[in-house]
């Protein structure tokens, strides 16, 4: 049987030292939670994970996958390009009458 290798950052290996040592009762869920700067509700979600999942449970779960606060590069562009055009009601008497010379030019 092959064993599966699991690249754990050095918060991820930090958090399941401290999970191990609640686990073997050295120390209490509120005192991991504490050492990590999490509640302690995250902290039992966490076991509860570890104890379904193995070590894999503590790695980040979006890991690999893109963002969802990240907009999209053609979703991004059409803003930028918006945000540079000015309505005419705000632009002014001169601003109006180079945009026509420049529109008349091309």
């Amino acid at each position: 049987m092959e064993t599966e290798r699991i690249e754990l950052s050095a918060r991820e290996r930090e958090r399941l030292k401290v999970l191990q040592q609640v686990e073997e009762g050295h120390i209490k869920q509120v005192e991991a939670a504490r050492r990590l700067r999490v509640s302690d509700r995250q902290v039992r979600r966490w076991q509860q994970r570890l104890r379904k999942k193995g070590d894999g449970g503590i790695v980040h779960r979006l890991r690999g996958r893109p963002a969802a606060s990240r907009p999209c590069g053609s979703r991004f562009q059409t803003k930028n390009s918006q945000r540079n055009q000015i309505p005419s009601a705000f632009q002014s008497p001169l601003a109006q009458a180079l945009e026509a010379d420049i529109s008349k030019l091309q």
